[in-house]
């Protein structure tokens, strides 16, 4: 390998990956209000309950890719980030995170995987996002007619011990399966 092609900007190749990772070891990581905003607003503003609900969330996808932040950092070749943050946690308020949205008052106090967010952004999801989503969310309709089966799902997500991957599927185990 000559000198240009080991060199990016002036920079050797290698050190590059240290930096990444550096940077990305020594951040916290960042609750992102961002996409539960943007959603949150599309649905509000410009939704038509009559169309197909596919038709619905790819026109909530449009505005979203629309209107996201987009930030490129130091040394990345291939670029994007699910939040305005290197390291962020979103919230997909149409599924299931609304009924988790307590918990911003302590959430970057929490032993187990703080997230860090800023007092307006807590606001912002507060006043914005979790009273549009709290009856309309996945979750919600699907134990419709079910609210003791909704309930006992809350309580589990709450207090969440332990979560598994297989293929694609997540389960949340409460420490009374275990």
């Amino acid at each position: 390998m000559n000198g240009q092609a080991a060199l990016l900007e002036g920079k050797p190749i290698q050190n590059r990956f240290e930096r990444i990772k550096q940077t990305l070891l020594g951040s916290p990581v960042w609750l992102c209000p961002e996409r539960a905003l943007l959603v949150t607003e599309f649905f509000k503003k410009f939704d038509k309950p009559k169309e197909p609900m596919v038709i619905r969330k790819a026109k909530a996808l449009r505005h979203l890719l629309r209107n996201k932040t987009v930030r490129i950092y130091d040394d990345e070749l291939i670029v994007g980030n699910p939040g305005t943050k290197r390291k962020s946690a979103i919230l997909q308020p149409e599924l299931a995170s609304v009924f988790m949205c307590e918990e911003l008052l302590w959430m970057d106090r929490r032993k187990t995987t703080p997230l860090s967010i800023s007092l307006p952004d807590r606001f912002k999801l507060l006043v914005t996002v979790i009273p549009y989503w709290l009856l309309r969310n996945m979750s919600y309709r699907a134990f419709a007619g079910r609210r003791l089966h909704l309930m006992r799902y809350v309580r589990e997500q709450r207090y969440c011990q332990m979560l598994w991957m297989e293929r694609i599927h997540w389960s949340c185990l409460s420490s009374r399966h275990l």
